[in-house]
């Protein structure tokens, strides 16, 4: 309990950093500016955290399955995600990773 609000934490802070003109705007209950996170439908869940949004929130999948959290390209914790999702799946290229990386959630 206590990794996965650290974690949460520190998402929080990663997307305070990157995106915290659509986080604003999202909390307000406005559509996110014209920034490259329209196509995502980005919302801002219970959490705070921001996720994708979609179609996809009608089917029975987990809902960090159906909402994935966005993360910014340029990060140094995203790298750090990446690469311990890369050790989790064995090396074994990067199929197998973005698919540890979106059981995940992310």
């Amino acid at each position: 309990m206590e990794r996965a609000s650290t974690e949460e934490a520190i998402i929080k802070m990663v997307h305070r950093q990157a995106f915290p003109e659509d986080i604003d705007s999202l909390s307000k209950n406005r559509p996110a500016r014209t920034s490259g996170l329209q196509k995502l439908d980005p919302f801002v869940d219970s959490q705070g955290m921001l996720r994708v949004g979609g179609r996809l929130q009608e089917s029975c999948l987990p809902y960090n399955i159906k909402h994935p959290l966005i993360l910014p390209r340029k990060s140094h914790v995203v790298n750090l995600i990446i690469q311990h999702c890369h050790e989790q799946a064995a090396h074994q290229g990067r199929g197998m990773t973005t698919n540890k990386l979106r059981e995940n959630g992310y």
